[in-house]
C-alpha cells in the first residue's frame, strides 16, 4: 500500500515523540553537524526506486532529537502502517538538517533494519541509541490521513461505509459516501478506507460491526484512513 500522513490535528491521541517533546531549551549548546548522503539506485530494467537520503543525528546526552514517530505494528493509532516520521519539532536537531522531512519512511536507524519493528521497539532504539544516530529514509511517502471529526446533529459525522470482512468478496470499510457541509466534507473522500476508528484497528469489522463502533463516538472521532 501507499501511505500518506497528515499532521494529527489538535486534540489527536498523542503520538510517541523520540526524545520527548518539542521543548529544546538547550539546544543553543547542542554540537550539531549532520552529514547527509544521498544513494539512487535504478533496477536493471530502468525503472526509478526510492531514492535513500541518510542524516547523522549529533546530540548531547538525553537531547531530544525533535521528531516523533509514527506507524510500526502496535501504534496505538492503529493499522498496519509502516514507521514513518510523523512530526518534525521547529527548531530541533532533525529539522535543523535539512534533510529529514514529515511523512518520511524510516528504512535504518544505526544501520539496524526497522521496516518490520513495533511502534514502541523504534522508538525506544531510537531513545537510546548514543550520538552521534545514523537515520537513513525513504523519500516514499505514505497516504494515509489522520481525521478528527466533531459529531454534527443528525447529521452524524457526515459519511457512509460499505465494505467489510462479510462483504462478498471480503472488502477492507471504505468510504461510499461523504455528504455535503457535513463533518467530512472536504477531508475525506469517496473510496477512502478506514483502518482505525479511535485506534482500534477496523481491519478485519464488518460493515455492521463498523458502523456501530461509529455511532457509539458520542462527540468526536480520530479516524486513520488511506487514499488510493
Amino acid at each position: 500500500k501507499q501511505w500518506y500522513q497528515r499532521r494529527v490535528r489538535e486534540g489527536s491521541p498523542r503520538l510517541s515523540d523520540c526524545g520527548i517533546g518539542p521543548s529544546l531549551a538547550h539546544r543553543s549548546s547542542v554540537s550539531l553537524h549532520s552529514e547527509v548522503s544521498q544513494h539512487s539506485t535504478t533496477s536493471n530494467r530502468s525503472v526509478k526506486q526510492p531514492t535513500l537520503r541518510t542524516a547523522n543525528l549529533y546530540r548531547e546526552k538525553n537531547t531530544p532529537f525533535g521528531l516523533s514517530l509514527g506507524g510500526g505494528k502496535g501504534w496505538p493509532l492503529g493499522g498496519s502502517i509502516p514507521l514513518f516520521i510523523c512530526a518534525l519539532h521547529e527548531g530541533g536537531i532533525a529539522a535543523r538538517t535539512g534533510v529529514l522531512r514529515e511523512k518520511d519512511r524510516i528504512i535504518c536507524i544505526n544501520d539496524i533494519n526497522v521496516e518490520n519493528y513495533s511502534h514502541e521497539d523504534a522508538v525506544k532504539l531510537l531513545r537510546e541509541a548514543s550520538s552521534p544516530v545514523k537515520l537513513v529514509v525513504s523519500e516514499h511517502r505514505p497516504n494515509f490521513r489522520i481525521e478528527k471529526l466533531k459529531r454534527s446533529g443528525e447529521e452524524g459525522f457526515g459519511f457512509s461505509i460499505v465494505g467489510g470482512s462479510n462483504s462478498d468478496p471480503p472488502l477492507p470499510i471504505t468510504i461510499k459516501q461523504v455528504y455535503d457541509n457535513g463533518p467530512a466534507a472536504g477531508r475525506l473522500q469517496t473510496g477512502d478506507q478506514i483502518i482505525s476508528v479511535n485506534g482500534k484497528s477496523i481491519e478485519e469489522y464488518s460493515r455492521e460491526e463498523a458502523t456501530l463502533l461509529l455511532r457509539s463516538c458520542t462527540e468526536t472521532v480520530t479516524l486513520v484512513t488511506i487514499r488510493p
